[in-house]
């Protein structure tokens, strides 16, 4: 009885443990959509990524500018990005990308990511959402004044501080004032991400970049 009766007992138990492997591997297959990896990508684009990659991965992007020196900023705002679910505002995820020569034939690649969108978030769960004091606590970030005054346009008030942790490929943008109340949420506006021990830029949105011209 007791033989007759344990073959069947066993494979319960492998169709339970396969199950929960499969099941497992569908949730971080899904979770993987929407994680910011330092130094790596975000959600499902990497750095140093081709153009055309990026395209078939989350579709043709909202808003596309190009500009001189073969670089290209492209914006998405819905679709495969952010898995169909729908973004409000201003949350986004833009992409710069550049050529990595002067001959035209070649296609850009991801040199930054930003994202403003709550949807994305760090292992650990670090997102826009995020307080100072957490995002302080899980990465070395020191203000970069260069990129500061890039991104208030030499003004000396300052709006916005731009936090760096170049080591690890990764920066937030704090509305001013974020450091003094580290506890409070509502301050980070955006995170980037680029290749670590590399400079960083500040990536103007579209609305700021019409308001320029």
């Amino acid at each position: 009885m007791l033989i007759a009766r344990t073959p069947p007992l066993r494979l319960l138990a492998s169709i339970s443990v396969l199950f929960l492997l499969v099941s497992g591997g569908r949730a971080q297959s899904t979770g993987g959509a929407a994680i910011i990896i330092p130094g790596i990508g975000i959600g499902q684009v990497r750095v140093g990524e081709g153009l055309d990659d990026v395209h078939r991965a989350l579709g043709a992007p909202k808003l596309s500018d190009a500009a001189i020196g073969g670089r290209l900023f492209e914006v998405w705002r819905s679709g495969p990005a952010f898995e169909g679910r729908r973004q409000n505002g201003a949350e986004q995820l833009e992409i710069y990308f550049r050529r990595e020569a002067t001959d035209l034939h070649v296609a850009p690649t991801v040199r930054q990511i930003q994202v403003t969108s709550p949807f994305f978030r760090t292992a650990s769960g670090i997102s826009v959402r995020s307080t100072f004091a957490q995002v302080s606590s899980e990465f070395n970030i020191v203000v970069d004044e260069e990129l500061t005054y890039v991104l208030n346009r030499g003004r000396s008030e300052k709006e916005i501080i731009m936090f760096v942790d170049r080591p690890r490929g990764i920066a937030f943008e704090f509305r001013n004032g974020a450091a003094a109340d580290p506890d409070a949420g509502g301050y980070c506006r955006a995170i980037h991400v680029f290749q670590p021990n590399t400079n960083p830029r500040a990536l103007r949105n579209f609305e700021q970049a019409a308001e320029e011209e």
